[in-house]
């Protein structure tokens, strides 16, 4: 169940889009399943501080590549190149170009749910490294931008942030997990 069929696991051939029209609740649930499978690693949904550190792959650029959306189509499928290609949906991971950390689709292809609740002035109380985000709220933060962004809205930014219901399901909206040693 979902938002019909663009949803990603309800179509033949999407084997390697990214996991589409789950909730932040369902996302998170998986990650805690798949934590239970390795008694090494620690799988969870990142936080929006880890979120963003990956996307820009350690450095302080608007992009991971620089500050100029110049070579957006190389790394990032938005509304610009997404219907020209093939239609309004997600594409398939590793078409464009990883950041140097060999992280596919950081900007684009499906926002991501982060563990974080959203709190529209985050920055102006979050500390300045490693900072957590609220305990409670109404939203939590997705990030990225998608395959419906808008470019010149600055979706696609390292820094932009999106919100949702934690039981919202959407087309747009997938998630990444990370791994750390327990």
């Amino acid at each position: 169940p979902g938002t019909g069929s663009f949803c990603n696991y309800l179509l033949p051939g999407r084997d390697w889009h990214p996991i589409n029209c789950v909730s932040q609740v369902q996302a998170k649930k998986y990650a805690v399943y798949l934590d239970g499978l390795d008694p090494v690693m620690h799988i969870r949904l990142p936080s929006e501080a880890e979120w963003e550190y990956a996307a820009r792959a350690g450095g302080n650029t608007v992009y991971h590549w620089g500050d100029s959306d110049a070579a957006i189509d190389d790394y990032a499928w938005y509304r610009g190149n997404s219907f020209a290609v093939k239609g309004y949906y997600s594409h398939p991971v590793g078409v464009k170009k990883r950041n140097s950390w060999g992280l596919y689709d950081m900007h684009g292809n499906v926002w991501e749910w982060v563990e974080d609740w959203y709190y529209d002035r985050y920055y102006n109380y979050s500390t300045k490294y490693d900072p957590n985000g609220r305990g409670v709220g109404n939203y939590k933060v997705n990030r990225g931008g998608s395959w419906m962004s808008i470019l010149s809205e600055g979706d696609l930014r390292a820094a932009n942030r999106g919100f949702s219901y934690p039981l919202e399901r959407s087309r747009s909206i997938g998630f990444r997990v990370v791994r750390g040693v327990r």
